[in-house]
């Protein structure tokens, strides 16, 4: 069978050639649900959680939430640096289950998570699905909380020289 809508038709015949036949219809569904991060994106640096940490779902068909599970990990920063960049799936803390705390939208197929504060560090997301034919899929990604001011120091050695410059036209 192949993906998407099948008939099997079948004919039956007696002895006397008397004709019988019989359709059977289906739907073969081997894609797996598809999800994608809305905010933050891959690798965005944020500093607050204004608005909830939102993922969507791409699917040609209703979503069953009930087959989704939510995962989140935090590595927090470790004086002023991440303690992982790329690899968070051998780091400590463990995966936290999170489903229970998310809003789930069916008309916009999106999952939400508002977390009650922000702690400076990565962010990984780990969204796992099962749809209703039961395909799995998995989908994570990153991004990172950073409530630290950049610092801007300038040091005068004694040979920086400062001269006031009167034209405002650019010069090239």
């Amino acid at each position: 069978l192949l993906e998407g809508d099948n008939t099997i038709i079948m004919d039956a015949y007696n002895f006397n050639g008397v004709h019988t036949r019989a359709l059977l219809t289906n739907q073969l569904d081997m894609m797996p649900m598809q999800v994608y991060p809305i905010y933050p994106s891959y690798y965005q640096a944020i500093n607050i959680f204004a608005q909830p940490i939102k993922a969507g779902i791409d699917s040609t068909e209703a979503v069953d939430f009930s087959g989704i599970t939510v995962l989140m990990k935090i590595i927090p920063s470790i004086n002023g640096g991440f303690a992982s960049l790329t690899n968070f799936t051998n780091v400590s803390p463990e995966w936290i289950d999170i489903t229970s705390s998310c809003s789930f939208d069916s008309y916009t197929k999106t999952v939400s998570y508002m977390p009650s504060s922000a702690i400076e560090g990565e962010y990984c997301m780990k969204i796992k699905s099962i749809d209703q034919a039961g395909n799995k899929s998995e989908s994570c990604w990153s991004f990172y909380v950073d409530q630290t001011p950049p610092v801007c120091t300038i040091t005068n050695d004694g040979d920086l020289k400062f001269s006031t410059v009167s034209e405002t036209s650019p010069r090239f």
